[in-house]
């Protein structure tokens, strides 16, 4: 009898602290942070209201260029149980203070958001042929119809980190999509003027997957008055959102272009679908992200010279990135401190996401179409997301409007002397190719790209001259 009483004594105790712990994660200041940490991190003053100070300490001072480019960053802890922490780097539009807000989330997984800042259409722009090593100003950047704030997701990305390492990785859609929504409603908090003004989640690539279903979760709590987050749309490039479609059609492509047979595609098509069929019986948990992406775009059977951009072979330059972020001077503009690492693509963290390789957003996709502005784009040198995956799965999301979808037109958008591409719009979406572009779009046409955001954001979608 006693050992029972005990035992229950043990009950009740684990379930006061569990009970305990799950109030702590939502409503407790952090104390976990050591003192000798000086990196910037925003939620104790968040928590207190302490706005003006979290907004002045986050200033960041980028010497010339301070007196023409406004921008914060720093920490918000997103999980406080496990001390998860995600890093961003905030624009204000310098056009307009009416602004709206896109929250920008690149792929991978594991690919460091200071990507889509430095080589798609961030204020600042690297480019080894016209400044070597450093960084300047960009002509065609987003951050004008948009203020921009660039986050680093999941956590293990860039500069994102988490206090117990690698136990504190979230390698599901539940679990990165809990951090990135305790991100947005402190960001609010700290930079209220926002609410007012529309808000937008954009990403490329793999974050097909995060943005549907961070947009989803904002709208199953559109109705809890204390989230009030303005969402007004998405903008996605090449996602990568229906991973069972998507990963079928992709030898659609190299098919057409000549790069394998008919035989071939058949074969690999085949491959995938068997592929797909053990995920559902949970046969390929324990695969890694290469291996599975080896299989799912022939890496060993067709080494191209980059699934980028299939006609100049150019990939993005993850190294230049990896330089100037992790360099001393930009450790301290941007208040990460010494004591991390910055992974401009982390691949450690990415080969933990086989498991979540087949997980479809297509439910929340289809939601979003029904409910709120979305652009979707993609270049038609794209290999990693060509065209055809993404027809493939928008033609079997089942929304209102899918049958007009389906039996829609493409315009062609283009000058007397250039053609930029071809466009669809049907309800609230917009859907684009841009011609001369593979899967970093905005850098491969960056005039084009602009163009086609501030179309989608003025006028629902591109207005063309002719």
């Amino acid at each position: 009898m006693a050992g029972r009483i005990w035992f229950l004594k043990v009950l009740v105790c684990a379930a006061i602290f569990i009970a305990s712990s799950s109030f702590a994660d939502n409503v407790s200041s952090i104390t976990r942070f050591s003192s000798d940490d000086d990196s910037l991190f925003l939620t104790p003053l968040i928590d207190k209201d302490d706005i003006a100070r979290a907004r002045t300490l986050s200033e960041v001072k980028l010497g010339k260029l301070n007196y023409e480019l406004r921008s914060h960053s720093g920490y918000i802890t997103v999980d406080r149980l496990l001390g998860n922490h995600l890093f961003f780097w905030h624009f204000p539009s310098q056009e307009s203070e009416k602004a709206p807000l896109l929250m920008w989330l690149n792929g991978g997984p594991a690919v460091s958001s200071m990507l889509g800042l430095f080589w798609k259409h961030g204020p600042l722009e690297v480019n080894t042929e016209k400044y070597g090593t450093n960084y300047s100003l960009r002509k065609h950047t987003w951050v004008g119809p948009f203020s921009v704030v660039y986050v680093d997701n999941p956590v293990g990305t860039g500069y994102s980190f988490s206090e117990v390492g690698e136990a504190g990785y979230k390698l599901t859609q539940a679990g990165y999509t809990h951090d990135l929504y305790n991100f947005v409603l402190q960001f609010f908090k700290m930079f209220p003027e926002y609410k007012t003004r529309g808000f937008y989640i954009g990403g490329q690539s793999y974050a097909g997957k995060y943005v549907p279903a961070l947009a989803h979760k904002i709208y199953t709590q559109r109705h809890n008055e204390s989230a009030d987050i303005p969402l007004a749309g998405i903008i996605l490039g090449g996602p990568y959102f229906d991973p069972p479609t998507e990963s079928v059609a992709f030898f659609d492509f190299l098919y057409a272009v000549g790069a394998i047979s008919y035989y071939d595609m058949e074969r690999h098509k085949a491959n995938v679908k068997t592929m797909y069929q053990k995920f559902l019986e949970g046969g390929i948990v324990k695969q890694t992200f290469s291996e599975l992406f080896t299989d799912l775009v022939l890496l060993k059977e067709l080494p191209l010279p980059s699934l980028d951009n299939y006609v100049t072979g150019k990939p993005a330059d993850y190294n230049q990135v990896q330089t100037i972020m992790s360099s001393p001077e930009m450790r301290k503009a941007v208040h990460v401190g010494t004591r991390r690492s910055y992974f401009a693509s982390n691949d450690n963290l990415s080969e933990r996401y086989g498991p979540d390789v087949f997980v479809s957003t297509k439910p929340q996709m289809a939601v979003i179409l029904d409910n709120y502005k979305v652009l979707i784009y993609n270049g038609d040198y794209d290999v990693v997301v060509s065209s055809a995956m993404i027809e493939a799965a928008l033609m079997s999301t089942k929304w209102s409007l899918q049958k007009e979808y389906n039996n829609t037109r493409r315009r062609i958008w283009n000058t007397p002397d250039r053609l930029k591409g071809f466009f669809s719009y049907t309800g609230k979406f917009c859907r684009v190719v841009v011609h001369g572009a593979g899967h970093q779009t905005p850098h491969d046409q960056p005039d084009s790209s602009l163009e086609m955001v501030k179309g989608f954001l003025y006028q629902g979608c591109i207005k063309p001259e002719n």
